[in-house]
């Protein structure tokens, strides 16, 4: 490949904004002329398009700006989607790395709005030439782009940007209920979805609209912080806890539930990460694989159970049933000291419930504690029966550890050859849990072991 033409490489400048220079300066009138676009999108995440002759024009390494906060829609800064400042172009025409940034909404240099759509067709710009002349790049418009009128603070700051971003992304989808991390940034009509972040964050109005839109997806007969999975979503990554918006959010936790009538549940598929769901049912992990062994959790994929899996829990609430005779007893928030003295924990309470160990009503409330009702007597039964087995007396790996001075990497190979006998529960050596009694058995052993080392050799 030959240039006739090879511009020198602008300070500040993006790898791709100086190809479409290049590309133009050399007569092309589209740049899929020049390069594939497979290299295209390797010169738009900044990197090399490994062509020789043209990887000798870009510079040894390409700044990428470094951005103050991160997001969780992705792992790195940097959108592959082209923004133009219609000032640089008309000015130096070029496209500077900067404009590559999720988290800037204005032209740092002038102040302009960067304009990622065309106001005449609404289609999203995509890297070519026209670019460069201001021209819509799609070809059946390639209109002269104009300026956008501004909805937001000149001065948002990169991590109020941040949260507009993301819960841009949950005000044009109320009923998310996951969030997959990508790479690099690729939002389309990324202006307008920071624009909705930023009417869903600061007008209380729009925000109560959208939690209403947000709800009403979700079965009755789930307790509200199951149903406002988007909400806890939304509120866990949002970097700055002064948004209007908050207030609304808040005031979940003080509403009354209107479901007057109990009944037993029928809810459908409910799919989100087993982080979430090891919140909204106080579990730690491996309690959420005892669950998923009774198949009252699911995994959606052959993957291993852990924090960042998609599981459907509507298996859990569908084991539960209303019970009259149990109404009047305390609900599970009530006697939550009993299991904190007990040294109980809710995930066991559970799994006891669900597996008809324990006599429950369940009638939605708040959360799944204000739903459950047990009786007392009942459960102080239970707790001695628990505390009777010996499964319960177990240690986890780092207490075993220390016990033994043994890396935990060790005792799960000592564990999984059967010199350390497995918990009854533990079928797949997943949890992170061994027998008391078998660390006993084994610092006898070691110190067997020492004794015989100190002895004198004939």
């Amino acid at each position: 490949m030959q240039f006739a033409v090879t511009p020198c490489f602008k300070p500040q400048e993006s790898i791709i904004g100086y190809c479409l220079r290049l590309a133009k300066r050399n007569g092309f009138t589209t740049i899929r002329d020049m390069l594939s676009d497979p290299v295209i999108l390797r010169l738009a995440k900044g990197l090399k398009s490994g062509v020789f002759e043209l990887d000798a024009l870009l510079p040894d390494t390409a700044s990428m700006g470094q951005a103050s906060v991160r997001c969780v829609l992705f792992k790195k800064p940097h959108s592959i989607l082209p923004r133009i400042c219609l000032t640089c172009i008309a000015q130096d025409n070029v496209i500077p790395v900067s404009h590559q940034s999720p988290f800037i909404y204005r032209c740092d240099k002038h102040n302009d709005v960067l304009i990622d759509t065309c106001s005449h067709c609404t289609h999203p710009l995509h890297w070519d030439v026209d670019l460069l002349n201001a021209r819509c790049t799609n070809a059946s418009c390639q209109r002269p782009l104009g300026t956008c009128q501004s909805v937001l603070p000149d001065s948002l700051p990169p991590q109020d940007l941040s949260d507009c971003l993301f819960a841009g992304i949950f005000a044009r989808n109320p009923h998310k209920l996951s969030i997959k991390t990508h790479t690099f940034a690729k939002c389309y009509h990324i202006r307008s979805i920071i624009e909705d972040g930023f009417e869903l964050l600061t007008q209380e109005r729009r925000a109560k609209i959208w939690l209403a839109e947000s709800m009403s997806n979700f079965s009755y007969q789930l307790p509200i912080t199951f149903r406002t999975i988007p909400i806890a979503l939304l509120q866990r990554h949002l970097k700055s806890k002064n948004w209007p918006a908050n207030e609304v959010f808040k005031q979940l936790a003080q509403c009354e539930y209107d479901n007057a009538a109990g009944s037993n549940c029928s809810v459908p598929p409910l799919l989100t990460h087993a982080d979430v769901a090891m919140q909204l049912f106080g579990v730690e992990l491996f309690e959420l694989k005892q669950l998923q062994q009774f198949e009252l959790i699911i995994t959606t994929s052959a993957a291993n159970l852990n924090k960042g899996v998609v599981v459907d829990i509507s298996p859990a609430f569908n084991a539960l049933s209303f019970n009259t005779t149990l109404q009047h007893m305390p609900t599970l928030k009530e006697l939550v000291p009993l299991l904190h003295a007990s040294n109980i924990t809710v995930g066991k309470i559970l799994e006891a419930i669900l597996t008809q160990r324990l006599a429950s009503s369940y009638r939605p409330s708040y959360d799944i504690l204000t739903s459950l009702r047990v009786d007392p007597d009942c459960l102080l039964d239970l707790i001695k029966a628990l505390k009777s087995q010996s499964t319960l007396q177990k240690l986890t790996l780092s207490e075993a550890s220390k016990l033994t001075g043994l890396t935990e990497k060790k005792l799960l190979s000592l564990r999984e050859n059967g010199i350390i006998k497995k918990l009854p529960w533990d079928h797949d050596f997943s949890l992170k849990f061994c027998s008391y009694n078998e660390i006993v058995k084994l610092q006898k052993a070691q110190l067997t072991k020492q004794i015989l080392l100190q002895l004198p050799h004939d």
